[in-house]
């Protein structure tokens, strides 16, 4: 028997670039402020959590830009490295070079996020199908993040059915939740458990008046109806900092508050790491109870969050002056 992965993620991983300006400077056409780079993206994140301090094994199946020949190639294939992060699934693009795989973020003085422009790679990237499916039947949980193309999703959907694999997805953006809701399938849960965040929630369900009062969701039938359109057997929302919302298939509701968590290093990628916590939990577990998972999830993100080497730690911060 061969050796067998505990869990895969496939997602994408990019150069962050993080622009923070001063509030006195926002109407001026040159704004003050800092620039920070560093690592990560939703599967990079999760990941890395995972790996930290070898508390769970867990490869990242993605794509990168040839390093010899791309700036964000080559950051990103030392902080892997750096890392002690296995690379097996490590897809080098060697296609005529597009774009650097980046994503440039926007945040005003209190810390209040703007707007953000991102490529990663991944979407546009053409998986061998075989070395997928080889990724999913040799591990035990598969993990996918919306930064995935449809096809892409519906790919991995279908080998997880055939070889009976749990899989778990976590959201990016609201334009790109749509993604892991397109397909037919005549099973109502294809997700174990589908992360994203309140706003991600709200943009989803627009068109769906029965489900727009679901923050107030305590029926059993409402809830089962919130995760019947995710397709999903537990919904987890986010909210910022300050709150966490689990609805299961089953009828259930589970509030949650933020853990207060002093000396931490750096709070983006936090909701990636509160997946992570999850994925983790249900790995070991094989079910979820979620009293436990959240005892577990307080002590993970204790461990993760105030670590340079788990969720996004900035490697280099700047004084600088933005353009207007």
């Amino acid at each position: 028997m061969g050796y067998t992965n505990r869990i895969v993620v496939i997602g994408g991983v990019h150069l962050d670039i993080l622009t923070n300006y001063i509030d006195n400077t926002a109407n001026t056409n040159f704004r003050d402020g800092t620039i920070s780079i560093g690592i990560g993206g939703v599967g990079f994140n999760i990941t890395a959590n995972l790996k930290y301090n070898n508390f769970i094994n867990a490869r990242l199946f993605t794509v990168i830009n040839n390093p010899e020949e791309s700036f964000s190639g080559m950051l990103i294939q030392d902080a892997l490295r750096k890392r002690g992060m296995l690379t097996e699934y490590v897809k080098i693009d060697n296609r005529d070079f597009v774009s650097e795989i980046g994503f440039i973020g926007v945040m005003n003085g209190r810390n209040d996020f703007e707007f953000g422009i991102t490529f990663t790679g991944i979407d546009s990237f053409d998986f061998n199908e075989r070395d997928l499916e080889n990724a999913i039947t040799d591990s035990e949980v598969v993990v996918i993040d919306c930064n995935l193309e449809s096809i892409q999703i519906n790919t991995i959907r279908e080998f997880c059915r055939l070889h009976d694999k749990p899989l778990f997805i976590c959201s990016v953006s609201e334009n790109r939740v749509a993604r892991a809701l397109k397909f037919e399938s005549k099973k109502n849960f294809i997700y174990k458990a589908f992360s994203l965040n309140r706003n991600e929630v709200r943009k989803a369900v627009e068109q769906q008046p029965k489900l727009h009062a679901w923050e107030s969701f305590h029926k059993k039938s409402d809830i089962k109806s919130l995760c019947n359109f995710f397709h999903t057997e537990h919904l987890i929302i986010t909210s910022g900092q300050e709150h966490y919302i689990i609805f299961s298939s089953s009828g259930n509701r589970k509030d949650g508050c933020r853990f207060n968590i002093p000396g931490v290093i750096s709070t983006l990628g936090a909701d990636d790491a509160l997946f992570a916590a999850i994925v983790a939990y249900y790995t070991k577990h094989q079910d979820f109870n979620w009293d436990k998972c959240q005892d577990m999830m307080r002590t993970f993100l204790t461990k993760v969050l105030r670590s340079h080497t788990t969720t996004p730690a900035i490697e280099k911060k700047r004084s600088c002056r933005l353009s207007g």
